[in-house]
């Protein structure tokens, strides 16, 4: 199978840098108009994006590059956690806070699911080696460029990319089970004492 470097298949950039605290626009000011800040807080443990904590935001030198477009990938360039997150449709326009990375994978080349997949769960080898940092370990963007992603024909990374979703989702079901289970454990044991 071919491998080839994921800058051969998209197109990298370090997320928007903020300078200063991030303050939210008051929901009843906002607009259409307004900026919509992704950050770190936005995905969460099981690697999805929630649009509905994404706040409305005042920036000066917005470029129209530095919008998001669906299908585009986030990845996680700082902390202890360097995964990625494939997000879909965009019902407005987001933008990607540093220390986010964007993926913007080439029509054609590569499913951007997959890519996202690849990432989280064999490519995290890879990016392992490229952490660094002392405190707050990162990877840069042009080290994240060279890691090398296997690529087998598109129907084959489409079917990788829907049986990787089955599996997040189900995993994310269970654990909302098991913390649905314990809650009604706690409340039958509160009854009974």
């Amino acid at each position: 199978m071919k491998f080839v470097p994921i800058k051969d298949i998209a197109v990298l950039r370090s997320g928007f840098t903020v300078r200063g605290k991030v303050e939210p626009i008051p929901p009843e000011q906002v607009t259409k108009n307004n900026v919509r800040l992704v950050q770190m807080k936005d995905l969460d443990e099981y690697n999805r994006f929630h649009l509905d904590e994404v706040y409305a935001v005042d920036l000066d030198n917005v470029k129209p590059s530095h919008y998001l477009k669906p299908g585009d990938v986030l990845f996680r360039s700082r902390g202890v956690t360097n995964t990625a997150v494939h997000i879909g449709d965009i019902p407005f326009g987001l933008v990607a806070a540093s220390p986010l990375v964007v993926l913007r994978v080439e029509p054609g080349r590569a499913d951007p699911a997959y890519v996202t997949w690849y990432l989280n769960y064999p490519g995290q080898r890879q990016i392992s080696r490229l952490s660094a940092g002392t405190s707050v370990p990162g990877v840069n963007v042009a080290d994240l460029g060279d890691v090398q992603v296997p690529l087998p024909p598109l129907a084959t990374q489409q079917a990788i990319a829907d049986l990787a979703d089955l599996g997040q989702q189900e995993q994310s079901l269970m654990a909302e089970l098991a913390d649905k289970r314990q809650t009604y454990l706690h409340a039958l044991l509160s009854q009974c004492a």
